[in-house]
Protein backbone atom coordinates (compact mmCIF):
# COMPACT_ATOMS: atom_id res chain seq x y z
CA UNK A 1 0.00 0.00 0.00
CA UNK A 2 2.85 2.41 0.81
CA UNK A 3 4.55 2.28 -2.66
CA UNK A 4 1.24 2.73 -4.49
CA UNK A 5 0.38 5.71 -2.30
CA UNK A 6 3.80 7.19 -3.04
CA UNK A 7 3.26 6.83 -6.78
CA UNK A 8 -0.09 8.54 -6.48
CA UNK A 9 1.41 11.45 -4.54
CA UNK A 10 4.65 11.51 -6.57
CA UNK A 11 6.80 10.88 -3.51
CA UNK A 12 9.81 8.58 -3.39
CA UNK A 13 8.99 5.53 -1.21
CA UNK A 14 10.67 5.38 2.18
CA UNK A 15 12.76 2.20 1.96
CA UNK A 16 12.89 1.55 5.75
CA UNK A 17 9.09 1.81 5.84
CA UNK A 18 8.76 -0.77 3.07
CA UNK A 19 11.20 -3.09 4.88
CA UNK A 20 9.15 -2.83 8.10
CA UNK A 21 5.77 -3.29 6.44
CA UNK A 22 5.13 -6.66 8.12
CA UNK A 23 6.70 -5.76 11.47
CA UNK A 24 4.70 -4.64 14.52
CA UNK A 25 7.19 -1.76 14.88
CA UNK A 26 7.39 1.15 12.45
CA UNK A 27 10.55 2.95 13.57
CA UNK A 28 11.36 5.91 11.32
CA UNK A 29 12.84 8.46 13.72
CA UNK A 30 15.52 10.80 12.30
CA UNK A 31 14.79 9.80 8.69
CA UNK A 32 14.32 13.25 7.19
CA UNK A 33 10.67 12.59 6.40
CA UNK A 34 8.52 15.50 5.25
CA UNK A 35 4.85 16.29 4.69
CA UNK A 36 4.51 14.15 1.54
CA UNK A 37 6.04 11.16 3.29
CA UNK A 38 3.58 11.52 6.18
CA UNK A 39 0.63 11.62 3.80
CA UNK A 40 1.82 8.45 2.05
CA UNK A 41 2.53 6.67 5.32
CA UNK A 42 -0.89 7.55 6.68
CA UNK A 43 -2.58 5.42 4.03
CA UNK A 44 -0.43 2.42 4.98
CA UNK A 45 -0.90 2.95 8.73
CA UNK A 46 -4.67 3.15 8.43
CA UNK A 47 -4.88 -0.33 6.91
CA UNK A 48 -2.05 -2.13 8.71
CA UNK A 49 -3.49 -4.23 11.52
CA UNK A 50 -0.15 -5.74 12.54
CA UNK A 51 1.40 -2.48 13.78
CA UNK A 52 1.55 -1.84 17.52
CA UNK A 53 4.31 0.83 17.79
CA UNK A 54 4.97 3.87 15.57
CA UNK A 55 7.91 6.23 16.07
CA UNK A 56 8.18 9.16 13.67
CA UNK A 57 10.10 11.46 16.01
CA UNK A 58 12.49 14.11 14.74
CA UNK A 59 11.06 14.41 11.23
CA UNK A 60 9.80 17.55 9.49
CA UNK A 61 6.26 16.21 9.03
CA UNK A 62 4.71 19.62 9.59
CA UNK A 63 1.17 20.48 10.52
CA UNK A 64 -0.43 18.92 7.44
CA UNK A 65 1.59 15.74 7.84
CA UNK A 66 0.61 15.41 11.50
CA UNK A 67 -3.03 16.01 10.61
CA UNK A 68 -2.90 13.33 7.89
CA UNK A 69 -1.47 10.84 10.37
CA UNK A 70 -4.20 11.67 12.85
CA UNK A 71 -6.76 10.77 10.20
CA UNK A 72 -5.07 7.40 9.74
CA UNK A 73 -5.48 6.61 13.42
CA UNK A 74 -9.22 7.10 13.11
CA UNK A 75 -9.19 3.79 11.24
CA UNK A 76 -6.32 1.86 12.79
CA UNK A 77 -7.30 -0.20 15.84
CA UNK A 78 -4.05 -2.01 16.64
CA UNK A 79 -1.40 0.64 17.35
CA UNK A 80 -0.80 1.21 21.07
CA UNK A 81 2.28 3.45 21.17
CA UNK A 82 2.81 6.60 19.09
CA UNK A 83 5.86 8.89 19.26
CA UNK A 84 5.67 12.21 17.39
CA UNK A 85 8.23 14.34 19.18
CA UNK A 86 9.91 17.18 17.28
CA UNK A 87 7.88 16.81 14.09
CA UNK A 88 7.04 20.52 13.58
CA UNK A 89 3.41 19.92 14.53
CA UNK A 90 1.41 23.06 15.34
CA UNK A 91 -2.22 23.86 16.17
CA UNK A 92 -3.77 22.17 13.10
CA UNK A 93 -2.08 18.86 13.83
CA UNK A 94 -2.91 19.20 17.52
CA UNK A 95 -6.58 19.81 16.75
CA UNK A 96 -6.64 16.76 14.46
CA UNK A 97 -5.09 14.55 17.11
CA UNK A 98 -7.54 15.81 19.69
CA UNK A 99 -10.39 14.75 17.40
CA UNK A 100 -8.77 11.36 16.80
CA UNK A 101 -8.37 10.66 20.50
CA UNK A 102 -12.08 11.20 21.02
CA UNK A 103 -12.78 7.95 19.14
CA UNK A 104 -9.52 5.96 18.99
CA UNK A 105 -9.50 3.17 21.56
CA UNK A 106 -6.16 1.48 20.87
CA UNK A 107 -3.54 4.14 21.66
CA UNK A 108 -2.25 3.81 25.22
CA UNK A 109 1.01 5.75 25.00
CA UNK A 110 1.25 9.08 23.15
CA UNK A 111 4.24 11.43 23.04
CA UNK A 112 4.23 14.78 21.19
CA UNK A 113 7.02 16.81 22.85
CA UNK A 114 9.05 19.64 21.31
CA UNK A 115 6.39 20.84 18.92
CA UNK A 116 4.37 24.06 18.59
CA UNK A 117 0.93 22.68 19.29
CA UNK A 118 -0.07 25.65 21.48
CA UNK A 119 -2.43 26.08 24.39
CA UNK A 120 -5.54 26.06 22.22
CA UNK A 121 -4.94 22.81 20.31
CA UNK A 122 -3.51 20.91 23.29
CA UNK A 123 -6.65 21.86 25.16
CA UNK A 124 -8.55 19.66 22.72
CA UNK A 125 -6.07 16.80 23.20
CA UNK A 126 -6.59 17.02 26.95
CA UNK A 127 -10.38 17.34 26.59
CA UNK A 128 -10.43 14.09 24.61
CA UNK A 129 -9.32 12.28 27.77
CA UNK A 130 -12.75 12.90 29.28
CA UNK A 131 -14.11 10.01 27.23
CA UNK A 132 -10.88 8.19 26.43
CA UNK A 133 -10.24 5.46 28.99
CA UNK A 134 -7.21 3.97 27.25
CA UNK A 135 -4.31 6.43 27.36
CA UNK A 136 -2.03 5.87 30.34
CA UNK A 137 1.00 7.90 29.18
CA UNK A 138 0.87 11.41 27.68
CA UNK A 139 3.89 13.63 26.94
CA UNK A 140 3.10 17.22 25.92
CA UNK A 141 6.35 18.80 27.07
CA UNK A 142 7.75 21.89 25.32
CA UNK A 143 4.56 22.88 23.47
CA UNK A 144 3.84 26.44 24.66
CA UNK A 145 1.05 25.31 26.98
CA UNK A 146 -0.54 27.65 29.50
CA UNK A 147 -3.75 28.58 31.29
CA UNK A 148 -6.22 26.96 28.89
CA UNK A 149 -4.59 23.55 29.23
CA UNK A 150 -4.37 23.92 33.02
CA UNK A 151 -8.11 24.59 33.33
CA UNK A 152 -9.06 21.71 31.00
CA UNK A 153 -6.63 19.33 32.64
CA UNK A 154 -8.01 20.09 36.11
CA UNK A 155 -11.48 19.04 34.93
CA UNK A 156 -10.17 15.91 33.22
CA UNK A 157 -7.96 14.73 36.09
CA UNK A 158 -10.86 14.91 38.50
CA UNK A 159 -12.69 12.22 36.49
CA UNK A 160 -10.02 10.33 34.52
CA UNK A 161 -9.09 6.94 36.00
CA UNK A 162 -6.60 5.78 33.36
CA UNK A 163 -3.79 8.31 32.98
CA UNK A 164 -0.73 7.29 35.01
CA UNK A 165 2.14 9.28 33.43
CA UNK A 166 1.91 12.96 32.43
CA UNK A 167 4.75 15.21 31.24
CA UNK A 168 4.06 18.95 31.01
CA UNK A 169 7.65 20.13 31.43
CA UNK A 170 9.14 23.06 29.50
CA UNK A 171 5.83 24.86 29.01
CA UNK A 172 4.39 28.25 30.02
CA UNK A 173 2.51 27.29 33.18
CA UNK A 174 2.44 30.03 35.84
CA UNK A 175 1.55 30.21 39.57
CA UNK A 176 -2.13 30.83 38.82
CA UNK A 177 -2.16 27.77 36.55
CA UNK A 178 -0.83 25.50 39.29
CA UNK A 179 -3.53 26.81 41.61
CA UNK A 180 -6.17 25.98 38.96
CA UNK A 181 -4.65 22.55 38.38
CA UNK A 182 -4.41 21.69 42.07
CA UNK A 183 -8.03 20.53 42.69
CA UNK A 184 -7.82 18.07 39.80
CA UNK A 185 -4.57 16.62 41.11
CA UNK A 186 -6.00 16.31 44.61
CA UNK A 187 -9.06 14.46 43.27
CA UNK A 188 -7.16 12.13 40.95
CA UNK A 189 -6.41 8.64 42.25
CA UNK A 190 -4.43 7.07 39.38
CA UNK A 191 -1.69 9.47 38.22
CA UNK A 192 1.72 8.06 39.23
CA UNK A 193 4.29 10.23 37.44
CA UNK A 194 3.99 14.00 36.92
CA UNK A 195 6.62 16.34 35.50
CA UNK A 196 6.13 20.10 35.75
CA UNK A 197 9.81 21.00 35.51
CA UNK A 198 10.97 24.17 33.76
CA UNK A 199 7.65 25.97 34.16
CA UNK A 200 7.31 29.32 35.90
CA UNK A 201 5.02 28.03 38.62
CA UNK A 202 7.07 29.48 41.49
CA UNK A 203 7.68 33.01 42.68
CA UNK A 204 11.38 33.41 42.07
CA UNK A 205 13.66 33.22 39.02
CA UNK A 206 16.58 30.90 39.61
CA UNK A 207 19.80 30.33 37.71
CA UNK A 208 19.91 27.05 35.75
CA UNK A 209 22.09 24.25 37.10
CA UNK A 210 25.64 24.13 35.78
CA UNK A 211 25.00 20.99 33.73
CA UNK A 212 22.06 22.47 31.80
CA UNK A 213 22.76 22.97 28.10
CA UNK A 214 23.05 26.40 26.49
CA UNK A 215 19.87 25.74 24.52
CA UNK A 216 17.92 24.98 27.71
CA UNK A 217 19.36 28.07 29.41
CA UNK A 218 18.36 30.31 26.51
CA UNK A 219 14.88 28.78 26.49
CA UNK A 220 14.48 29.40 30.22
CA UNK A 221 15.69 32.99 29.85
CA UNK A 222 13.30 33.61 26.97
CA UNK A 223 10.42 32.19 29.01
CA UNK A 224 11.25 34.53 31.87
CA UNK A 225 11.43 37.57 29.60
CA UNK A 226 8.09 36.88 27.95
CA UNK A 227 6.25 36.05 31.17
CA UNK A 228 3.50 38.49 32.14
CA UNK A 229 3.94 40.37 35.39
CA UNK A 230 2.85 38.28 38.37
CA UNK A 231 1.08 39.69 41.40
CA UNK A 232 2.96 39.48 44.69
CA UNK A 233 0.66 36.74 45.98
CA UNK A 234 1.07 34.52 42.92
CA UNK A 235 4.18 32.75 44.16
CA UNK A 236 2.70 32.25 47.62
CA UNK A 237 -0.43 30.70 46.14
CA UNK A 238 1.67 28.43 43.95
CA UNK A 239 3.74 27.35 46.95
CA UNK A 240 0.63 26.55 48.96
CA UNK A 241 -0.82 24.61 46.03
CA UNK A 242 2.35 22.55 45.65
CA UNK A 243 2.47 21.82 49.37
CA UNK A 244 -1.17 20.65 49.27
CA UNK A 245 -0.53 18.43 46.25
CA UNK A 246 2.42 16.75 47.94
CA UNK A 247 0.63 16.50 51.26
CA UNK A 248 -2.75 15.19 50.10
CA UNK A 249 -2.43 13.46 46.72
CA UNK A 250 -2.68 9.71 47.25
CA UNK A 251 -1.37 8.35 43.96
CA UNK A 252 1.68 10.28 42.67
CA UNK A 253 4.96 8.46 43.31
CA UNK A 254 7.26 10.49 41.01
CA UNK A 255 7.04 14.30 40.97
CA UNK A 256 9.43 16.61 39.12
CA UNK A 257 9.13 20.35 39.86
CA UNK A 258 12.77 21.21 39.28
CA UNK A 259 13.75 24.59 37.84
CA UNK A 260 10.31 26.05 38.55
CA UNK A 261 11.45 29.20 40.39
CA UNK A 262 10.45 27.84 43.77
CA UNK A 263 11.60 30.04 46.64
CA UNK A 264 13.80 28.70 49.44
CA UNK A 265 11.17 29.77 52.00
CA UNK A 266 9.09 26.77 50.89
CA UNK A 267 11.61 24.26 52.17
CA UNK A 268 10.09 23.84 55.64
CA UNK A 269 6.54 23.55 54.31
CA UNK A 270 7.62 21.05 51.64
CA UNK A 271 9.54 19.00 54.19
CA UNK A 272 6.45 18.81 56.37
CA UNK A 273 4.29 17.82 53.41
CA UNK A 274 6.74 15.11 52.34
CA UNK A 275 6.77 13.68 55.86
CA UNK A 276 2.99 13.30 55.70
CA UNK A 277 2.95 11.69 52.24
CA UNK A 278 3.51 7.93 52.20
CA UNK A 279 3.38 7.52 48.42
CA UNK A 280 6.03 9.79 46.88
CA UNK A 281 9.23 7.87 46.14
CA UNK A 282 10.94 10.39 43.86
CA UNK A 283 10.77 14.17 44.25
CA UNK A 284 13.00 16.50 42.25
CA UNK A 285 13.14 20.10 43.46
CA UNK A 286 16.53 21.48 42.43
Amino acid sequence: MHPSSCRKNKVRPCVPAVMQISSPYLLLMHHGLKIGDAICLSAAIALNSSLTHVDLSDNALGDDGAAALAQAFLHNTSIEKVLLGSTKMAWKGGEAWGKTLETNRSIKHLEMPQNRISDRACGRVIAALRNNANIHTLNLSDNQLGSRVAAELARVLAKNHTLTHLDLSWNHLRPADLKVLSPGLLSNKTLKTLSLSWNGIGDKTVDPPADVSLEQTQKSTSMAKTSPARPATAGKDAGESLVQIIQKNVSITDLDVSSCRLGSHLCKDLARAISQNKNIQYLLLD
